[in-house]
């Protein structure tokens, strides 16, 4: 089960750190940060060491790779596309979890097949303000 949730601002920090994703499965777990904090468990809580280069992001890197990118019409090392692609499975998943059961989703269209219910939760209801489109 992957379950995606942004805390910002949030006074819980678990593994002592303020963000990072954690991955469970049937054999163990881990937890992989932006800060370059890693830790797996395997079955039992039982600690892998790894011999991994562990280097907190680099954002000043990351922004000018974008500008070269922008400069040299290339693309980025974090291409959106694959950003969206990468998003968007865990944001399925969640819905997916959240209804209690599987879907068939159409990559192509970014619509569930013949679901209104699990369609609803692709996006979010804004409320009407001035600048809300006008839809024909």
């Amino acid at each position: 089960m992957l379950i995606y949730e942004e805390r910002l601002w949030s006074t819980n920090y678990p593994h002592n750190c303020d963000s990072g994703v954690e991955f469970y499965g049937t054999g163990g777990q881990m937890f992989l940060s932006r800060r370059g904090k890693i830790e797996v468990l395997l079955d039992r809580n039982q600690r892998k060491s790894l011999d991994v280069p562990r280097e907190p992001q680099n954002t000043e890197a990351h922004v000018a790779d974008f500008i070269d990118a922008i400069r040299n019409a290339r693309k980025s090392n974090a291409n959106a596309e694959v950003a969206h692609h990468t998003t968007s499975l865990c944001h399925l998943g969640n819905i997916a979890n959240r209804l209690g059961r599987s879907l068939r989703f159409d990559p192509d269209n970014e619509q569930f097949v013949g679901d209104r219910e699990a369609d609803s939760l692709l996006e979010r209801t804004y409320r009407e303000h001035w600048a809300t489109p006008k839809v024909a």
